[in-house]
């Protein structure tokens, strides 16, 4: 008993001691960091697919990270469109849209060719970035089965399943769906409705992008050989309704894209969390900021 009234003793004065040589302070660090003054660089934004008829570009300046969030845009620039290192296209500024942009004579095609979008403006140093147009996904058996599966909360809903055939080498696809159809505005006349449809599944694989709305696959796991999909969906019909049809859009992507999609949506979900780590939105402008990405984008229409 004694020694446990010594121990209890000896804790209580170790506790005041810490206690008293604690002041407001103690738990806290103050460090000043000079924050280096902001270099603006040209911004240079462009996705471009294959049933695309105008190539559009957005040209803005980079800025500060702290201060209010603006977009400026610079109106003044050269935007050339480079085609296997040979002069392709010359973009020139919409002021209507705040794009360059042009038509194109014809979609562009997956055949290897080589893309380089090079911008300059006064007061900017030049940047540059390149693509190639990736091969086309190869889809077999598509089908939705309405009431086809359960949720993950045990709920009957809607199933969407497709075959990847896939190809050898490094493949990305994105996903998504939407619902169109028609209808009655009265005097016999129709207009058409489209809703992008949310989507889940329980695959570890399909990886999430814009909070449901679209999904990206990398075949690092089944390179060159088929690979199921299948994703889940409510698909919400009326009687009145009329030429009802699901949209199914298989975008392949290139490297560039996939890692922008994913690291802008990492971006987005970290937003107002103190507890995320930070995430820096990944981009392929050499000498200044943004992306310039290309997909390949293929179309299947199921009727309902």
């Amino acid at each position: 008993m004694t020694s446990l009234k010594i121990y209890l003793f000896s804790f209580l004065a170790l506790l005041l001691t810490f206690c008293s040589s604690c002041d407001e302070d103690a738990f806290s660090t103050v460090v000043d960091i000079e924050i280096p003054e902001h270099q603006s660089a040209l911004a240079v934004s462009s996705a471009i697919h294959t049933q695309d008829s105008v190539w559009r570009v957005l040209v803005s300046k980079s800025e500060p990270i702290v201060g209010e969030s603006t977009i400026t845009i610079i109106e003044d620039a050269t935007v050339d469109i480079l085609k296997n290192g040979n002069p392709f296209m010359t973009l020139p500024f919409n002021s209507a849209t705040n794009h360059y942009e042009i038509p194109l004579a014809a979609p562009l095609e997956a055949d290897d060719s080589v893309y380089k979008i090079a911008v300059s403006a006064a007061t900017f140093d030049a940047v540059s970035a390149e693509q190639t147009m990736p091969r086309s996904a190869i889809i077999e058996n598509i089908s939705f089965e309405a009431d086809g599966t359960i949720d993950s909360y045990g709920y009957q809903t809607d199933e969407l399943s497709f075959d990847i055939v896939d190809q050898a080498g490094a493949d990305y696809y994105g996903i998504e769906l939407f619902y169109v159809y028609s209808f009655d505005i009265g005097n016999g006349e129709f207009e058409e409705g489209i809703d992008q449809l949310y989507m889940e599944t329980s695959d570890v694989l399909i990886e999430d992008l814009d909070f449901g709305r679209s999904k990206v696959i990398s075949d690092a796991s089944f390179d060159g050989n088929k690979y199921r999909v299948r994703l889940t969906t409510n698909l919400y019909s009326f009687d009145d309704l009329e030429n009802k049809k699901l949209v199914v859009r298989i975008n392949s992507l290139t490297r560039e894209s996939y890692l922008f999609q994913r690291s802008l949506h990492e971006f987005r979900n970290s937003q107002d969390n103190p507890f995320a780590e930070p995430v820096i939105v990944f981009d392929n402008i050499e000498n200044g900021h943004g992306i310039f990405r290309m997909e390949n984008r293929s179309v299947f229409e199921l009727e309902l």
